[in-house]
């Protein structure tokens, strides 16, 4: 979005995310609309889907102005941060981090259960037995209380959730990927109507929820969603704004975290597991991690881990930068 007014700092996050085509259109929108432009991210988390280089190249760039956050405020086990520093530096000892924090577990023994509430399973593709949509339907499936059918989905109460772009129309308070977790449902023939409990303080309301209770811990909300007939158009009062959520992909992840994280690996998939969707998959979980996969899988992930190497596109990309200026000369 555009943005119309002046700041004095602006905050870009997770900028190892963000394209460079995407990144300026950023900065020429703000170029003359802020004093301070602070961008933070980690580069040894995901990529963007679409060519991103920039953030790589502002490490080298602005060498002099660029600060390291090291303290770990995720989680307090010292084994994870352990693990973690490992992997992150592609220590020889990643696998005996891995073993000390008891995460390495055969796929055979994955038994598509949850054993806490604020658990994610995370996938690196959609399909197959070990996809994002078919351990969804089993998780649900073993989810006993009564299904509600709406526009096709299938949705019910202690359902985990994750609220997406659509939930714009709530409010500035809520955002792609906040996590939710659906608490009653009721239906008539004209609307089902959603009860979400949200781990956030909500301060604002608008005509699109009502706020239902709310403590210290979170906010619980009631919102409607229109049923479509045939005769109508889709638009947004129709659109559920929220996906089910037992498991996600490792890309939807990115920037979320849960006490407890499973990761599945199948053996078909293990060529796509670059160093920095590895990383960012076991930094996700605040106390607990699984990694599903095979004994093969697991050596093969390990060694092949490489962190990438931009120097040789970083001193291209600065002697055209000088040569520029030479001709501009």
């Amino acid at each position: 979005n555009n943005i119309s007014k002046k700041f004095d700092i602006v905050f870009i996050d997770e900028c190892s995310t963000i394209s460079n085509k995407d990144i300026f259109s950023v900065l020429d929108d703000i170029k003359l609309k802020c004093e301070i432009l602070i961008c933070v991210g980690d580069i040894y988390q995901i990529e963007s889907i679409r060519f991103g280089n920039w953030f790589l190249f502002a490490q080298k760039f602005f060498s002099d102005i660029q600060l390291e956050l090291k303290h770990i405020y995720r989680t307090k086990s010292e084994k994870l941060q352990l693990l973690w520093e490992r992997v992150r530096t592609l220590d020889e000892s990643m696998l005996e981090a891995i073993e000390k924090n008891n995460s390495s577990e055969n796929i055979q023994n994955f038994n598509f259960s949850r054993s806490v509430n604020d658990e994610i399973i995370l996938c690196l593709n959609y399909g197959g037995i070990y996809g994002v949509n078919n351990i969804n339907k089993f998780l649900q499936e073993n989810n006993p209380h009564k299904s509600f059918y709406f526009n096709g989905l299938s949705y019910k109460v202690d359902d985990p959730i994750l609220f997406n772009e659509n939930s714009s129309s709530f409010g500035e308070e809520f955002h792609n990927n906040l996590k939710g977790i659906i608490t009653n449902i009721e239906e008539d023939e004209k609307t089902i109507n959603f009860t979400i409990k949200i781990n956030k303080i909500i301060q604002n309301i608008n005509n699109n929820f009502k706020i239902v209770a709310k403590d210290d811990k979170g906010t619980e909300i009631k919102f409607s969603v229109a049923r479509l007939n045939s005769d109508e158009e889709d638009d947004n009062s129709n659109i559920v704004p929220f996906q089910v959520a037992y498991a996600i992909s490792i890309h939807k992840a990115q920037g979320l975290e849960y006490d407890k994280v499973s990761i599945v690996v199948a053996d078909e998939i293990e060529e796509q597991v670059t160093h920095n969707i590895f990383y960012t998959a076991i930094t996700r979980a605040k106390k607990e991690l699984k990694i599903y996969w095979s004994a093969e899988t697991e050596n093969k992930i390990l060694k092949s881990l490489k962190i990438k190497d931009i120097n040789k596109d970083f001193h291209l990309f600065k002697n055209n930068i000088q040569n520029i200026k030479t001709l501009k000369n």
